[in-house]
């Protein structure tokens, strides 16, 4: 097969793929009692439909391209939360109690929208594409159905009560592996570094309600922010907060939306690379960037600010917890070895441990060999295989690189992330596609053309970087 048909058939492919990992997932969630041909009806049908409607209200008018979208927009929302009603209830009102009719019903309105966004993005171009955004989302959907309201903000407080044990005398790192975990997950070890302590100290003696929103909010801005800079056009930001990386990482008030803040900044704010690494310190492995490029400035700035954090908080932590917190780290790694499932996604949990570290090191390699925008995205995948624990707000750091791809596979690799085995395939293929340079770039001339075309007909980019070929525009 040639080059040109094996491009115009990846799409399809893409589709295939991404409808077996998702379905497999949805099985293994254990949505119930629904065959694999009704699940794959379910969620392409309501794509199809949602895309069709799209078409169908699209009418000629005098109204200018912004508000004929927001026109759309309004009536694709509306219509979707029928959808979704419609098929509650007939989930509802079945013989087979097992089923899970929420997260059907979501799945089902999340691919109708899906379908219907993808339209006003590439209208009648580029069908399979659009069902491969429209599978990604209702993935997405289904995954924040189950995980996003479980337990939430349940990070933000194992934080504060990390901080309530500092003020009060109590051990906040543990001495010793863990032979139980404890069942309450806000009772999980607390890893971070002292000189974070006083803060989270002073957050606890706030209501927790106040102090959850404010870390909430403050979280919510970071993520944004950083999509803007890497790019994402306004219409994408809410969307690509729902995906399962994000949307869990600010449902359970994790840490990791401000080290993909730092990511996203580093482009443009070397010394962000640095201050990622206050909570994690693999987050500030993406640092090394700056000294490929020779920025030493901000590689020195960002050093300094670090320094200062611990300096300032030196006389309220004193020195001697820097030595309980690396004795914590030991004893959470060997209780992540007994434990498993606290290791994440983490590769080693999947390869022998010299494997592991054998593709961190070429990958770190592959990154050193790329320059500029390239480079600092490669690190955002180093970041994720070095890291001994990586929880799905984690994979955040494989963004900028996803960027790089084309729309079809851009989407199925977002769409991969959430369910099991398929985030290790999406992490590895997007590492593969950019340094082989499978990227929108390498067809620039195409793309830049068919960008033209999607301008002139008052449409925008199914991809959320639009017209621009790569992150950190």
């Amino acid at each position: 097969m040639s080059r040109l048909g094996v491009r115009s058939a990846w799409p399809a492919v893409a589709l295939a793929v991404l409808i077996v990992n998702t379905l497999l997932g949805v099985r293994a969630e254990r949505i119930g009692h629904v065959s694999a041909t009704n699940f794959i009806t379910l969620i392409v049908g309501a794509a199809i439909v949602g895309w069709l409607l799209s078409w169908l209200v699209e009418r000629p008018s005098a109204q200018g391209t912004r508000a004929r979208l927001s026109r759309q927009a309004l009536v694709l929302v509306l219509a979707a939360a029928a959808v979704a009603a419609f098929v509650y209830f007939l989930a509802h009102h079945t013989k087979l109690p097992q089923i899970d009719a929420v997260g059907l019903a979501v799945v089902a309105g999340a691919a109708f929208l899906g379908g219907g966004t993808a339209r006003i993005g590439f209208g009648s171009r580029a069908l399979v594409s659009q069902l491969v955004f429209a599978v990604a989302l209702a993935g997405w959907a289904y995954y924040d159905a189950v995980k996003v309201f479980y337990l939430p903000f349940r990070d933000i407080r194992l934080y504060l009560y990390a901080g309530e044990n500092w003020l009060s005398g109590r051990p906040v790192y543990l001495a010793a592996p863990l032979n139980i975990l404890p069942s309450d997950p806000t009772r999980l070890p607390f890893v971070y570094p002292p000189f974070l302590l006083p803060f989270f100290g002073a957050l606890s003696r706030v209501p927790q309600g106040v102090a959850i929103v404010g870390w909430e909010i403050a979280a919510l801005g970071a993520v944004v922010v950083g999509l803007k800079l890497l790019g994402v056009r306004s219409l994408w930001v809410p969307i690509l907060v729902l995906w399962p990386p994000i949307a869990v990482g600010l449902s359970t008030g994790n840490a990791a939306s401000f080290a993909f803040l730092g990511l996203a900044a580093g482009w443009r704010w070397g010394a962000a690379l640095v201050l990622a690494g206050i909570f994690k310190a693999q987050a500030a492995i993406p640092a090394l960037w700056l000294v490929r490029e020779r920025r030493w400035r901000s590689l020195v700035l960002g050093c300094v600010a670090v320094g200062a954090l611990v300096l300032v908080t030196l006389p309220l932590t004193g020195l001697s917890i820097y030595h309980d917190w690396l004795v914590g780290l030991a004893a959470f790694e060997q209780t992540a070895r007994h434990f498993r499932a606290l290791e994440g996604f983490a590769i080693q949990r999947y390869l022998p441990e010299g494997v592991a570290i054998v593709v961190a090191i070429v990958a770190t390699v592959a990154a050193l060999l790329a320059t500029g925008r390239m480079g600092l995205s490669r690190f955002g995948i180093v970041a994720i295989l070095a890291s001994p624990t990586v929880y799905i707000h984690g994979l955040s750091l494989l963004l900028p690189a996803a960027l790089w791809l084309d729309a079809a596979s851009l989407w199925l690799v977002l769409g991969l992330i959430p369910i099991g085995w398929g985030a290790l395939i999406a992490l590895g293929a997007t590492a593969a596609a950019v340094m082989f340079g499978l990227t929108r770039s390498a067809q620039a001339t195409r793309r830049l053309r068919d960008e033209a075309e999607e301008v002139a007909d008052g449409r925008i980019s199914l991809h959320p970087l639009g017209s621009t070929l790569q992150p950190w525009p």
